[in-house]
Parts: structure tokens; C-alpha cells; sequence
């Protein structure tokens, strides 16, 4: 675990994954994050709280095949089995 900065709210949290996703590797996600650097990089708690709170925007029939692995593996992972949206 490890104390870092999150891009949502701006404060410092307790992180307990340390897998870091690249935004560039799926489009969905990166759209999500368009305020961010190209090559920017989220942990996967922020990965899933990113597609949560911007649901919205998101459109599912557009998931290519490895982001809609990621987001399961998210959800399972750190949703605890639970997409909030």
C-alpha cells in the first residue's frame, strides 16, 4: 500500500493496488480521462472509480474486448462484484 494523490478529489489516499493502467491502452477509459496526459498512468482502484463516476459518458458497445476484460477484472477486483453506477 501507499499514500498517493488522487486524480478525482485531489486528496491523498491510502492506495492498495499497486497494478498501475495505462489510459492509452483503452479507449473508453482514456476518454474518460481527457484532462490527463497521454501517457498517463491509474492505479486500478482510480481505473474503476473513473468509470463509475462517468458512467454516463461511457458506451458499453464500444468496449473493445480487452478494456471489457479490464472492467470485469475491476469490478471483481476492487468493486468487490459491484459496477456503482
Amino acid at each position: 500500500s501507499k499514500l498517493s494523490n488522487c486524480g478525482l478529489c485531489g486528496i491523498r489516499h491510502l492506495r492498495y493496488s499497486e497494478k498501475m493502467i495505462r489510459l492509452a491502452d483503452y479507449p473508453q477509459l482514456r476518454m474518460l480521462a481527457w484532462n490527463r496526459p497521454a501517457d498517463a498512468e491509474v492505479d486500478e482502484a482510480e481505473a474503476l472509480a473513473l468509470y463509475e463516476a462517468n458512467w454516463r459518458f461511457v458506451e458499453p458497445d464500444a468496449l473493445n474486448e480487452a478494456e471489457a476484460d479490464l472492467l470485469r477484472r475491476l469490478v471483481q477486483e476492487q468493486g468487490a462484484g459491484l459496477l456503482l453506477v
